[in-house]
């Protein structure tokens, strides 16, 4: 039995510690024992201790952050690195015999090249954010010691082309670098192909799933629903975020006078079992590093209209398993939904070939099956065995 080491740079849930949640519950299935690393305590926890997957506090830092100007970087920096470097010592001695592969979870968490030296144990090193294009961040290090550190990894996994093209441009261009895009755990997914319908509800409903931030670009939706008052539908904008954009947003909505027709939900914990009441699904991120909620979306039998950005490409075969719109495009993505709310024929081809293809491809099972074949691999090269 395997035991693996999974390093998550945050606590809360996301995006990328939801990803790790599906792939560890699959792994399990394939003997895997894991234990996961929080950097402090947080909202993910619950879930842990759901599914009966070990975890740890312990305290170590990112070595990407946003530009607080030079010397402040340079400080901040060397602070991150001596909290890294004394944390490994500490506790890679200790679980040196205890932990056979380290799979760090973030491409923002370097704390597992710094085990990977003390421990000597292969590393899995998982990049599920570009950072500056989605979070604002930069690399403390610079790009040279920090490509010097991903290199490091036996393994780089990509979650997507994208963020393979994106991180071999300019940070790292090694030959180690795969890509294997990530799962949703159907189980947790109500699929609306299997409900029946109801002919008196005759009002479309609409969502856009995610973190309320400029990256999402909810603004763009919120234009384009100003450009159909002809069309009876609702959106709801499901999803949290700062405050104070959150509430910019609000004001915008009110003030164009879509307060009735616009509805923002809030977090809602169980999506999967939400997403079959609705119609149409929107993602109009600017820069998608995957599209977990694309992909549960197409779970789910709700056709998909994405903006041509980032990974969505990749995903999506356009006008077969859902429709792009070009970023920025408010009439183009105006068009895209006055289209599929007008044509129910067309909306149900591409809910059943979106689905037909999700499940098919982008399951947590699938993806684990993937990981799984990684690190066997790792493990058949490490000298020691």
């Amino acid at each position: 039995m395997k035991r693996v080491l999974f390093i998550s740079h945050y606590p809360g849930i996301g995006g990328a510690n939801l990803s790790m949640l599906y792939l560890i519950k699959s792994l399990k299935l394939y003997g895997i024992e894991p234990l996961v690393f929080l950097p402090a305590h947080g909202s993910i926890e619950q879930p842990l201790r759901e599914y009966g997957i070990p975890y740890e506090i312990h305290r170590y830092a990112s070595l990407r952050t946003t530009n607080r100007g030079y010397i402040r970087n340079i400080i901040e920096s060397l602070v991150r690195l001596l909290i890294n470097i004394v944390q490994a010592l500490i506790l890679g001695i200790k679980l040196r015999n205890e932990i056979d592969i380290i799979h760090a979870n973030s491409s923002l968490v370097f704390f597992g090249v710094f085990l990977k030296f003390v421990m000597r144990k292969p590393l899995v090193w998982h990049l599920r954010e570009f950072g500056h294009e989605d979070y604002d961040l930069i690399f403390s290090l610079g790009t040279y010691l920090s490509g010097w550190c991903y290199s490091k990894a036996d393994t780089v996994i990509a979650i997507s082309e994208a963020m393979k093209l994106h991180f071999k441009s300019y940070v790292y261009s090694g030959k180690n670098i795969v890509t294997l895009y990530n799962g949703v755990d159907e189980s947790q997914i109500k699929c609306r192909l299997n409900q029946p319908s109801n002919p008196m509800d005759n009002k479309m409903k609409l969502c856009i799933v995610g973190g309320i931030s400029e990256a999402k670009n909810q603004i763009d939706l919120i234009n384009a629903v100003q450009l159909l008052p002809n069309y009876d539908f609702t959106l709801d904008i499901i999803g949290e975020g700062i405050s104070q954009y959150v509430a910019k947003l609000k004001a915008t909505v009110k003030n164009k006078g879509l307060d009735k027709k616009i509805n923002f939900v809030g977090h809602k914990t169980k999506i999967g079992e939400l997403l079959a009441d609705y119609d149409i699904g929107i993602i109009t991120s600017k820069n998608e590093a995957f599209g977990r909620v694309t992909i549960e979306y197409m779970l789910a039998g709700v056709p998909v209209i994405a903006s041509d950005a980032g990974a969505n490409k990749e995903l999506i075969d356009n006008g077969n398993t859902g429709v792009f719109y070009e970023l920025g495009d408010v009439q183009g993505l105006a068009d895209k939904i006055e289209e599929l709310i007008s044509d129910k024929e067309y909306r149900q081809k591409l809910s059943l070939n979106a689905y037909n293809v999700a499940v098919n491809n982008y399951t947590a099972q699938n993806n684990a099956q993937k990981v799984l074949e990684v690190y066997n691999k790792v493990w058949d090269n490490e000298p020691n065995r």
